[in-house]
């Protein structure tokens, strides 16, 4: 609610968005292979996507992670992983329905 005129202080530590902050949705087939805006990735250069991202947009960056149900569960933990090591906590596993 923004219907009062307030002045709001400034932080010195708060970052600029540099990019509006987006989904990041991680696909991956049933051979685990991921893919991310129609490009294939290995885990690594997911990783690497993921770290960039949140460069980028250092707040409040959401991620879904749509898997292939026959995929092993071992290749979503691989994902999840990677944007918590990027510090992305926003991340999701879809389901059907969603």
């Amino acid at each position: 609610d923004f219907d009062l005129d307030v002045v709001v202080p400034a932080a010195a530590e708060a970052q600029p968005l540099t990019v509006q902050p987006q989904i990041v949705i991680i696909n991956i087939d049933a051979e685990g292979r991921y893919m991310v805006h129609d490009k294939f990735l290995d885990i690594d250069e997911l990783s690497l996507l993921l770290q960039q991202t949140v460069a980028n947009n250092p707040v409040n960056q959401t991620v879904h992670i749509r898997a292939d149900k026959k995929v092993p569960v071992d290749y979503p933990v691989q994902a999840i992983n990677a944007c918590m090591k990027a510090g992305i906590y926003d991340h999701r596993l879809m389901t059907e329905g969603q």
